[in-house]
Order: structure tokens, then C-alpha cells, then sequence
């Protein structure tokens, strides 16, 4: 087989998430210009062959690149990161970003998303990369996106923008529904009352149901789920 046809018609060897480029919209053409400027130019070379793709089309042209570059590029973009890329790479790829980007550089690019967006990209890191991740972003964002993650995976919980209510595991019932009927900064409509710890990290949820149906002397901790 031809040098030029192994170009045209690239083989995936490992590492390689293949997308069909009739699907994914990709010119094949530009993934041979991509593979052959992050292997042989200069960084400078590598962001003009990607600075008029869009992101959506960049995340696919990411999952036709074998491992190695795929790296090397992210780490080349990794300056200027757009958020929205993280986005709209695959959940299998978005796995290697702890691979190639600092917690650092993870956070401040999650902090620029919605909360349940930034859910989105964390959710599949392993415990110690999310945890590192999390203690570079500030206290209120962290605490956002430790309740979007507090919703198992695939319920709408999950995936809603973060706009809740919270209260600590030390109040008891009588404050929790005093709270609730005298502060003016609260979601229009909400259904359920997160616990959070003395870190304020999530203790658990308890549906706004079952807090009116408790006496006003039991402790949140001991209704939470």
C-alpha cells in the first residue's frame, strides 16, 4: 500500500477511537494535515490547522487521532482550552484528561462552565483525580458540583443546572422549615433539602415531604437519606 494511501485511508492501531468521518463530519484530509503537524511542526503550526474548527468538529477530530497525539495536542491547546471542548469529547477520551492537563488547568476551565456541565466532565475521574481537581476551585463552585454529583449517574438530577437548597446536618427540623419560609434567596421551586457536613460537603438529601411530616425538634441527621 502506497504511503499516500495509508494517508487517505488511515488504519486505527491502538488507542485510536475511530469515528467514521462521513458521521462525524470531519474532513479525512485534515486529519492527515493534523497527524503530520503535531509529528513534524511547530506548536504555532499545530493551533492554526485547528483555529477555525469548531469545537463540536474538534472533539471528533480528537477521537480520530491515535493516543499519543491526542495527547500531544491537548496539551498543546491546554493554554487556551475551551471549555466547550471538554464538553463535546467522547466520555471514553475525557477520561485521559487527567493524563495530560494539571488539576490546576482542569479547574479553571470547569469554572468557567454551568454546574451541571462541569458534573458532566468530572463525573468519570477516579476519586483521588476528582478530589485534586476539586481542591483547586473555590468553596462555593466545589459545593455545587459535589451536590450535581451527589445524584446517582443518568437521573435528571444529575444533569440540572445546580439551584438548591442546603441546610446543616445540625439543624433540626422547626429551623429547617423556619429557614425555608423566611429567606427571600431561595429557588423559585425545589422539591428536596440537602444536608451538608461541617465542610459542607453533602451529607444526603431529604425531600421537602418528609421534613413537613417530621416534628420540628428532630434533627435533619436523623431524616436523611
Amino acid at each position: 500500500m502506497s504511503e499516500n494511501l495509508q494517508k487517505d485511508n488511515p488504519v486505527a492501531p491502538e488507542g485510536v477511537h475511530r469515528f467514521e468521518t462521513e458521521e462525524s463530519g470531519v474532513d479525512p484530509s485534515l486529519v492527515s494535515r493534523l497527524s503530520d503537524a503535531i509529528e513534524s511542526k511547530t506548536e504555532d503550526d499545530v493551533r492554526a490547522c485547528v483555529s477555525d474548527v469548531h469545537h463540536a468538529d474538534l472533539a471528533d477530530l480528537i477521537g480520530l487521532l491515535p493516543r499519543s497525539q491526542r495527547h500531544r495536542l491537548l496539551r498543546i491547546l491546554r493554554v487556551d482550552l475551551d471549555p466547550d471542548l471538554l464538553l463535546e469529547l467522547d466520555d471514553s477520551i475525557r477520561l485521559e484528561l487527567a493524563d495530560v492537563l494539571s488539576p490546576k488547568e482542569m479547574a479553571e476551565a470547569i469554572t468557567e462552565m454551568e454546574s451541571d456541565e462541569a458534573v458532566q466532565v468530572l463525573e468519570d475521574l477516579e476519586k483521588d483525580e476528582l478530589s485534586d481537581v476539586l481542591r483547586e476551585v473555590s468553596a462555593e463552585d466545589r459545593e455545587e458540583i459535589e451536590l450535581g454529583l451527589h445524584y446517582p449517574e443518568d437521573t435528571a438530577g444529575r444533569r440540572m443546572q445546580v439551584e438548591v437548597v442546603t441546610v446543616a446536618t445540625d439543624w433540626s427540623v422547626g429551623q429547617t422549615i423556619d429557614y425555608l419560609r423566611t429567606e427571600a434567596d431561595l429557588p423559585d421551586e425545589f422539591f428536596d433539602v440537602f444536608v451538608l457536613d461541617d465542610a459542607r460537603r453533602p451529607a444526603g438529601v431529604i425531600s421537602l415531604s418528609r421534613i413537613l411530616r417530621s416534628p420540628r425538634s428532630t434533627a435533619m441527621s436523623e431524616i436523611v437519606d
